[in-house]
């Protein structure tokens, strides 16, 4: 009797939330309470924990801002398209003052201003930009040039400026000459040589190294900068991946140009 008098007792203790089919208000209003008592001590611990420093400050990952590049968009400026434009710039000859103050006049921004004052060569302005990462494309436009008025340039990098024009002794004859197709290429053409102005740009691209490279595509010529041939030469302009310049690689010759 004893046994079966503490197995009712125990049950009855229990105090479960449904009793005969009815929802047990009390024993559901003390669970609460309870809860609210634990629930706030373990707040205030871990408000006190952190406090102390026990617990660790929450990271906040703040993105870094984009580098600004030296040479932008808001570079670009045309002369051409302005009367009057063409005529002033002319008037200036070397005088790159005067060539700023035409600038100025007709429109440029003070970054197109500073664009020209990088241009040592020649007196130029950059009238196309293309964003290509890292690395940028430009076509500079040199209106005083008797001939080969537009360049290609590559920007952005370590210099801030590389020409892709190759004068006629540069060091890459030597590798080209080697090419299996110079040979074929000679013995047709009495006069060969390589017109290393006015390239075409065939693309970017990826080396196994992680280094980048722009390619482009120029002209053998016979005996004048006119006089065409079939053949045409990749040269690559190569980079690694901080930016800097390592120089230009001979890639090879090709038979029929690429489409412009």
């Amino acid at each position: 009797m004893i046994e079966l008098y503490n197995l009712k007792n125990n049950h009855n203790n229990h105090m479960p939330f449904i009793t005969q089919g009815k929802t047990n208000w009390k024993y559901l209003f003390i669970v609460i309470i309870l809860a609210a008592i634990v629930g706030g001590g373990i707040l205030t611990s871990l408000y006190s924990w952190k406090k102390k420093g026990y617990l660790p400050a929450p990271v906040v990952t703040i993105p870094a801002a984009a580098a600004q590049k030296e040479i932008e968009p808001n570079a670009i400026w045309n002369c051409e398209g302005t009367l009057g434009c063409l005529d002033e710039w002319h008037n200036c000859a070397t005088d790159l003052n005067c060539a700023a103050n035409v600038m100025k006049k007709y429109g440029a921004s003070l970054n197109a201003i500073n664009f020209t004052a990088k241009i040592l060569a020649d007196k130029g302005y950059l009238e196309q930009f293309q964003d290509m990462g890292k690395i940028d494309l430009g076509i500079v436009v040199f209106p005083d040039r008797a001939n080969t008025n537009e360049a290609y340039y590559l920007l952005n990098g370590s210099p801030v400026l590389v020409s892709t024009e190759i004068s006629q002794d540069d060091a890459l004859d030597g590798a080209m000459k080697k090419d299996s197709l110079y040979s074929e290429m000679a013995a047709k053409y009495s006069n060969i040589w390589f017109w290393g102005f006015a390239p075409r740009f065939i693309g970017e691209e990826t080396l196994a190294n992680g280094n980048g490279r722009f390619v482009f595509e120029y002209n053998f010529v016979n005996g004048c900068r006119i006089c065409e041939t079939e053949y045409s030469g990749q040269i690559g302009f190569d980079f690694d991946s901080s930016g800097k310049f390592l120089g230009k690689t001979f890639l090879k010759i090709i038979k029929g140009k690429a489409e412009d």
